[in-house]
């Protein structure tokens, strides 16, 4: 068990909260990757995911984080 200062101080250098929503939305997001990459699940479409991933990373690290990031790549 952790006393906090760790997920306290990620969540100040993300400038986002990681609260449980979050949390619970990256880990459906990796379910849904894993899904669809290790097991070939064809329910998921790949645009679909694409747009998952987008949700996922900008509700963690905010839209401008990842305007910033997806620039650099």
């Amino acid at each position: 068990m952790t006393d906090g200062t760790h997920e306290d101080e990620e969540a100040q250098r993300l400038g986002v909260p990681l609260d449980a929503l979050v949390i619970r939305q990256v880990e459906q997001t990796l379910k849904n990757c894993y899904m669809k990459h290790v097991k070939m699940d064809d329910s998921i479409g790949w645009d679909e995911l694409g747009d998952e991933i987008f949700n996922t990373l900008c509700n963690l690290i905010g839209d401008d984080a990842f305007v910033e990031w997806n620039e650099k790549k």
